[in-house]
């Protein structure tokens, strides 16, 4: 009974005493086009790169044109052609010039925390 009592105290002060991994969130760091950008066409793809290795499971990538249609011909998520799995694409269908909104999700590979964020560009007639 001793040896429990003891066993579960070194358990206790044994984690209060070991370092805790520090998580890191893939944050957004090149995006193609960028926000706020004011285009003359609209691009074959948007592709954005972030700080670490995505969870391509987790993760995707959405655009949407003028009048809230979907601008992006498949699917959109990260590049597995990229073997640092650090960037996402979406090829977009050719759509009408106005507002694109591109919304992200980021699963980090390493803990599968998740990020997102959204940014606008425009097309031009």
């Amino acid at each position: 009974m001793r040896f429990l009592l003891l066993a579960s105290i070194v358990a206790a002060l044994s984690g209060l005493f070991t370092t805790q991994h520090a998580t890191a969130h893939a944050k957004l760091v090149t995006a193609i086009p960028e926000p706020g950008s004011v285009l003359g066409a609209v691009p074959a793809a948007v592709r954005l790169w972030f700080s670490e290795e995505l969870e391509p499971s987790l993760s995707s990538l959405t655009v949407w044109g003028p009048r809230g249609v979907s601008a992006v011909a498949g699917m959109g998520g990260v590049d597995l052609n990229d073997l640092s799995r650090r960037s996402m694409v979406a090829a977009l269908r050719p759509l009408r010039a106005g507002t694109y909104t591109v919304r992200w999700r980021a699963a980090s590979a390493d803990d599968l925390a998740v990020t997102q964020g959204s940014y606008q560009f425009i097309v031009r007639p």
